[in-house]
């Protein structure tokens, strides 16, 4: 029984699949490469804005009141764009800080990404 089409028809149709599966491989990787620099980004931003308002709210013992305390008091040279949501529209946790006995301090106290997207675990941005 002979085989359909000769090698040449066999590679040249191999090669057209292979052409036109391959772009579309190609973007799922960096659709998945930005996600995840976008996500190292925002675990980066999360912890320094973090610091920042710890260290803040031991130097001036109160907790910084808007985000751009920070900036102004040279604790950070800006607030950074929330990489998933390419804004400066994080969300700033207020509570009460006790400072020394019985004095406490309403101010930030956390900040959050304000992005509804999730990680591949399904674990909300906007909950790191």
């Amino acid at each position: 029984m002979k085989a359909r089409g000769n090698s040449k028809e066999r590679t040249a149709i191999a090669m057209l699949v292979l052409a036109l599966l391959l772009p579309v491989q190609s973007k799922t990787v960096c659709v998945r490469t930005v996600r995840q620099a976008r996500e190292s980004v925002l675990k980066q931003d999360l912890q320094e804005m973090r610091k920042a308002i710890d260290e803040y709210t031991l130097k001036n013992e109160r907790p910084p009141q808007p985000l751009n305390d920070l900036v102004d008091g040279n604790f950070l040279r800006a607030i950074p764009a929330d990489p998933k949501t390419l804004k400066g529209d994080w969300v700033a946790k207020f509570d009460d800080v006790e400072l020394a006995a019985k004095q406490r301090v309403n101010g930030i106290v956390d900040v959050r990404s304000n992005s509804g997207g999730s990680n591949a675990h399904r674990e909300p941005y906007n909950s790191w």
